[in-house]
């Protein structure tokens, strides 16, 4: 079975995500950070008039965070019905995975809840994550909580201006 996959960096990795999820690739907008949000959410940005979340990606894979820098770009995903982004170093290229140049994800990362497979590259590994998998019922219900709060915010300052 093949499928295609947006490949990306974050710090000295390469990771991956289906083609089907991406939504859009951009770069670095003004995220409004949230007040008291839960830590895998840095904030939100606008994208075509619809309030996205941006997810902290590096702190659900458990990688060391740094400061988002103008270099940066974006990937705005639509999973689990909703719409995502999350900030990435680089987006870098495009790549099939065929069943004979992917490994077994528990091969590589036997914790790999958030990976679907492991495509294995002259360079290295490429980790393909399973969008699906990256927030709990729970943390996405607590985002679209937080979402909604600001929304109504921004509307209350409309109005009363």
């Amino acid at each position: 079975m093949t499928a295609n996959y947006l490949v990306f960096k974050l710090g000295k990795n390469e990771y991956a995500i289906q083609l089907g999820y991406v939504k859009k690739v951009s770069q670095i907008v003004e995220i409004s950070p949230i007040p008291k949000g839960p830590k895998n959410l840095i904030g939100l940005i606008n994208v075509h008039g619809e309030i996205t979340p941006v997810i902290n990606l590096r702190y659900i894979l458990g990688l060391k965070e740094r400061e988002i820098n103008l270099n940066d770009q974006l990937i705005i995903i639509e999973s689990n019905k909703s719409g995502l982004a999350f900030v990435v170093d680089q987006v870098s290229q495009i790549v099939p995975a065929y069943d004979e140049n992917s490994i077994p994800v528990q091969n590589i990362v036997p914790d790999a809840k958030f990976f679907e497979r492991v495509i294995k590259e002259e360079e290295g590994f490429i980790y393909c994550i399973n969008p699906d998998t990256l927030l709990t019922k729970s943390e996405l219900q607590k985002i679209n909580r937080k979402v909604k709060e600001e929304y109504e915010k921004i509307e209350r300052q409309i109005i009363a201006s």
